[in-house]
């Protein structure tokens, strides 16, 4: 079945995240952060990167909550959609 998700690259993961994309990047390869390559960039889904979040509010006991709607609407940089097989 294919679900369509928001897919974000390492700058707006980094916005939302208030980290660096160099971080992002940095995650994704130690494994901490999933994400997908498709062509020659990596995307991170949104269900990834939300349970990124709750894993780091978990783990440093911030209790912050997950973005619930694009943060960039009309940016250049907008999330893209695409459509993932679960």
């Amino acid at each position: 079945m294919a679900i369509t998700e928001l897919l974000y690259n390492a700058v707006d993961a980094g916005a939302i995240l208030c980290a660096s994309p160099q971080t992002v990047g940095r995650w994704i390869r130690s494994g901490e952060l999933r994400a997908v390559k498709i062509g020659r960039r990596w995307k991170i889904r949104e269900s990834d990167l939300e349970a990124f979040i709750e894993k780091m509010d978990h783990d440093t006991g911030r209790g912050k909550q997950a973005p619930t709607s694009a943060p960039f609407p009309g940016h250049r940089h907008a999330p893209q959609m695409g459509v993932t097989d679960d």
